[in-house]
């Protein structure tokens, strides 16, 4: 709130200032002016932390979906790895039996 000196007249009718008064309402004005920059500062950073933490809110969201997405290949990993036989040269172990399994089929269409 921004006020004007106060003044009161002489006998005279000339406008007379007190010294006392004028430092008075001077210390009013500034700690007025110091409130609304507070104020406004406070505002200030209270926007920028609503902001720094919506954006950190979406950049965990990203890393979350994507350590699922890895999480799930590990998996897919884990599974084929277990699936090859020791000593075979990366050969899956359910590649002989599916190999027999058709030849075994070959041998009933031979006439």
């Amino acid at each position: 709130m921004w006020r004007l000196p106060k003044t009161s007249l002489n006998a005279s009718g000339v406008a007379n200032q007190s010294r006392s008064r004028d430092i008075s309402d001077s210390e009013d004005l500034h700690h007025d002016i110091a409130r609304d920059i507070g104020q406004q500062v406070e505002v200030m950073i209270l926007d920028a932390k609503h902001a720094s933490e919506t954006k950190v809110g979406k950049e965990i969201t990203k890393i979350k979906g994507k350590m699922e997405a890895m999480a799930e290949k590990i998996k897919m990993i884990n599974e084929r790895v277990a699936g090859i036989e020791p000593g075979r040269n990366g050969l899956l172990k359910a590649w002989p039996e599916h190999a027999i399994a058709s030849f075994s089929g070959w041998e009933q269409r031979i006439p």
